[in-house]
C-alpha cells in the first residue's frame, strides 16, 4: 500500500510541475544578442509558441517579423485537433534592451511601434501574449495600437 501511495504522489507531483512549453533565454554572439526560445510540447496544452505563431505575419509553416532591434521567427502549424503548435525564437540586440529588475525588455513607442504593431494579426487595438514555464510567467508580448506601444520581455530567471 505504501508503494502504491508513493507511486500516486510521484505521478501527481510530475503532473503539477510539467510545463506545456519550454521557455529559455541566453546571450549569444559575445553577449550582444539576447536569444529566447519558446518550444511547445505537442502532448501538452497550452501551446505558447503556437499562440505567438498565430499572430505573426506570413503564410505557411514559417512566420517571422524583423526590425533593426529584434526579430521573431516561428515554425509551426495547425494540428488535426485545430490547435497550433510551434517552436519560436526571438533575437534582441542587447543595446536596445531595457534592463529592469526582473526582466529584459524591448520597448518601442511612437512611429516605430506603429510600424511594428501594424504587422501583427488579430485585434485591431491590442493583444497580449503571456507564456508560462510551469506555474511561473516567463515571457510576454504586448501590442497596444491605441497608445502606439510595443513591448516584449523575458524574466531574467529564465535567461542562462
Amino acid at each position: 500500500m505504501k508503494s502504491f501511495i508513493a507511486l500516486v504522489v510521484s505521478i501527481l507531483s510530475v503532473g503539477f510541475s510539467a510545463s506545456a512549453s519550454e521557455i529559455s533565454g541566453t546571450f549569444i554572439e559575445g553577449g550582444s544578442i539576447l536569444y529566447t526560445q519558446i518550444k511547445d510540447d505537442p502532448s501538452m496544452f497550452p501551446y505558447y509558441g503556437g499562440q505567438l505563431w498565430s499572430i505573426l505575419p506570413g503564410n505557411g509553416s514559417h512566420k517571422s517579423l524583423k526590425t533593426d532591434k529584434f526579430e521573431i521567427s516561428c515554425d509551426g502549424g495547425i494540428r488535426p485537433d485545430r490547435n497550433v503548435v510551434a517552436s519560436c525564437e526571438t533575437k534582441s540586440l542587447v543595446k536596445f534592451l531595457k534592463n529592469n529588475p526582473l526582466t529584459y525588455s524591448i520597448v518601442l513607442t511612437g512611429q516605430e511601434a506603429i510600424l511594428v504593431n501594424a504587422q501583427f494579426a488579430q485585434d485591431p487595438f491590442s493583444l497580449n501574449l503571456r507564456a508560462f514555464n510551469g506555474p511561473e510567467e516567463a515571457f510576454w508580448l504586448d501590442v497596444d495600437r491605441m497608445n502606439s506601444l510595443f513591448s516584449m520581455s523575458i524574466f531574467k530567471k529564465f535567461v542562462r
